[in-house]
């Protein structure tokens, strides 16, 4: 099978630090081309891959703010369908944008949804405009966000197991990974370290429009049992 994969192209494919969509379609297409199958992976120029790499553009937009981030995503769309009779499935992992394409071309899309649907109601009339192609969620609950969609599997979020080593016995603390926001439930994760009187470490990155969310919510709650780490 030849599969192009479009992954997102915020950070590096698989990311430096954070990127949990760039990570998840990073071990995808690994774990794919270790089966022997045929994967293009569309990504930004500087990730790092054992498939056939094809960028658009050099680096990924949060290492280069000057990029327009439309116009990027559009260049980076093109760059796949302009040669999707190259492939026997398209693999999709942007969101809806990219749908638009779909009645263009012959080869099939298929549609990971990564929480979009259920968090940004803003896009559901396009998605709703190609709800007879096949999606896959992340899991059971996101597809109440949008159950008019044509859900052909439910596939979770894996991992390395090399790098995530089971652990038998629990550790000292507990541990917040990922993006401070109010939707992770930053704060949650705090109440919930109180009230279990166990030490919280907090790994995440603070985005630009979460900044006042951090400033009010979180950093008055640090101490030094609540601890951000960066």
């Amino acid at each position: 099978m030849r599969l192009a994969i479009l992954a997102p192209i915020s950070w590096r494919v698989p990311p430096r630090q954070y990127g949990p969509w760039e990570q998840v379609v990073s071990l995808l297409t690994e774990g794919l081309v270790e089966r022997d199958v045929d994967v293009t992976l569309f990504a930004s120029g500087d990730s790092a891959t054992k498939a056939k790499l094809v960028s658009a553009l050099p680096r990924p937009l949060n290492d280069d703010p000057s990029t327009n981030r439309a116009v990027a995503e559009f260049l980076h769309y093109t760059e796949l369908f302009s040669r999707a009779d190259e492939f026997d499935l398209i693999h999709n992992h942007m969101n809806c944008y990219p749908l638009v394409f779909s009645p263009l071309i012959k080869t099939p899309v298929v549609t990971t949804l990564h929480g979009s649907a259920l968090l940004e109601d803003y896009t559901h009339p396009l998605y709703l405009r190609f709800k007879d192609l096949p999606y896959v969620s992340i899991s059971n609950a996101e597809r109440l966000g949008l159950p008019q969609l044509n859900y052909v599997a439910t596939v979770y979020n894996g991992i390395d197991l090399k790098q995530f080593t089971f652990q038998p016995r629990p550790g000292q603390y507990l541990l917040f990974l990922g993006r401070i926001s109010a939707e992770k439930g930053t704060h949650l994760a705090i109440e919930v370290a109180k009230a279990a009187d166990l030490p919280l470490k907090i790994a995440a990155i603070v985005p630009p429009e979460e900044q006042d969310y951090f400033k009010k919510e979180i950093e008055p709650q640090l101490s030094d049992s609540i601890e951000y780490i960066g």
